[in-house]
């Protein structure tokens, strides 16, 4: 078996990260038109804007990489030791390839510390900056 409870549609999430990627290598690029109506950049959306596409790409990238996990778990093809172990595997992989490189994660809470992965009502993704400023506070 390689999962299938899902009917496979945790890799649209993939799908769609990958498009809101290209928009981001797109934003603010000169374009071939093909008509005349067409526009001489691809788009030019500002730069917050751009930043909340980015912390989109890293929430789904996220997501695509549980729900793949859960179905393999589901689907009965890992035991809960391999998912809790691939799970941490491709997270981890995430990170090591730069999907993180403009966001950052927070805790406001540490109730469970060393466990925050498992606190989600917690975490919020925030630039450098106010990163920064969270633990000024």
């Amino acid at each position: 078996m390689s999962g299938g409870r899902f009917n496979y549609a945790q890799y649209h999430i993939g799908q769609i990260a990958e498009q809101i990627q290209n928009t981001i290598e797109k934003n603010g690029k000169p374009r071939k038109k093909e008509y005349e109506w067409e526009e001489d950049k691809y788009y030019e959306f500002p730069e917050d804007i751009i930043l909340e596409f980015k912390r989109a790409v890293a929430i789904l990238k996220i997501a695509e990489i549980y729900a793949n996990r859960i179905d393999y778990l589901l689907s009965g093809d890992d035991s809960e030791d391999n998912f809790r172990r691939r799970l941490k595997e491709e997270l981890k992989g995430l990170n090591a390839q730069g999907t993180f490189k403009d966001i950052q994660t927070h805790y406001e809470n540490y109730d469970i510390h060393g466990r925050e992965h498992l606190n989600f009502d917690s975490l919020i993704c925030l630039c450098a900056d106010c990163h920064s400023k969270e633990h000024k506070k």
